[in-house]
């Protein structure tokens, strides 16, 4: 849920009161020894979330592909449906790495989305980073030990009824 004022489809305003997902109403493993991992699927209010996690033999990093049913609205709700995916990060700088046209830029943490053309990545006190790419989604952030990109943003200005159906 994301705060009302202020917020449109194209300003995405601070956070409140952030649920994680619960166990999953089923969990089946699949793939085999060179490429395995499990799909999970969530009911979120009243919508249903289809996560494919794998891991490949010779990936450097893990998989995750959503496939959502997003049925919420902002009419008539004092908050604004808003869904993201989300990593816990320990140990951060406060600075992460931004991927913009022609380049990258450092950017200090805050609580406000901020837009990266595929990833952001978050610097470790051990000089390491830790990164979160999509291939659809650009706004990002690192804030209080947490790196997301907003998925869903089920505003009410322009559109009353914005992103609702299969992502």
């Amino acid at each position: 849920k994301a705060q009302t004022n202020n917020m449109s489809a194209w300003v995405i305003g601070h956070w409140l009161s952030p649920k994680l997902l619960n166990e999953p109403e089923t969990l089946t493993a699949i793939g085999g020894k060179l490429n395995s991992g499990f799909v999970a699927e969530y009911k979120v209010m009243n919508s249903k979330v289809k996560a494919e996690i794998t891991l490949g033999s010779q990936d450097k990093y893990l998989q995750v592909k959503l496939n959502i049913d997003w049925r919420e609205f902002s009419e008539g709700n004092d908050y604004i449906p808003f869904l993201t995916y989300t990593i816990p990060v320990k140990n951060t700088t406060g600075r992460m790495l931004c991927d913009v046209p022609a380049g990258v830029v450092w950017r200090e943490d805050g609580e406000l989305d901020t837009p990266c053309q595929r990833y952001m990545a978050a610097e470790l006190q051990n000089t390491r980073v830790l990164a979160l790419a999509s291939d659809s989604k650009y706004g990002f952030r690192l804030s209080r030990g947490e790196l997301s990109v907003s998925l869903i943003n089920s505003s009410k200005e322009p559109d009353l009824y914005p992103e609702r159906g299969v992502h």
